[in-house]
């Protein structure tokens, strides 16, 4: 009898942290703006834009989107694939190269706050990257 309880236990825990990352992965789909992008090696430049997060189910498959940014007179759209921690406050993002095969993971702290979120990472040249999105 102890063993059932223990394992209904562990199930238990394992079922509510499948919901915390399942619940960021529902609360990021769609459309959001780019609030601010910073990049700590460049503070000053301005950069605009959407970031757009699929629908998908998180069990499946990592999930994907795009990134556009635009600097005010060139736009460039990056397509990403991301997943979410069981805890729902990290996020890792896969960026996809367009022009060959080549990908780029970093490993996010995620800020998700109904339609207000923050994402941050550092690059691979060492420099901090701050996106404050939100929902459209």
């Amino acid at each position: 009898m102890r063993k059932i309880t223990i394992l209904a236990a562990f199930l238990g825990l394992a079922f509510a942290s499948c919901n915390k990352n399942q619940k960021a992965v529902k609360n990021l789909e769609g459309n959001w703006n780019i609030t601010s992008f910073v990049d700590s090696y460049a503070p000053d430049e301005v950069l605009t834009g959407t970031m757009q997060f699929e629908s998908c189910k998180l069990k499946e498959e990592d999930c994907g989107g795009s990134l556009t940014l635009t600097d005010g007179t060139d736009a460039s759209t990056i397509p990403f694939q991301y997943s979410i921690s069981e805890q729902g406050n990290e996020m890792f993002l896969t960026y996809l190269s367009t022009e060959d095969e080549s990908r780029e993971t970093y490993d996010c702290s995620l800020d998700l706050d109904g339609d207000n979120a923050t994402i941050e990472y550092i690059d691979t040249f060492g420099d901090k990257i701050t996106i404050d999105i939100a929902k459209q």
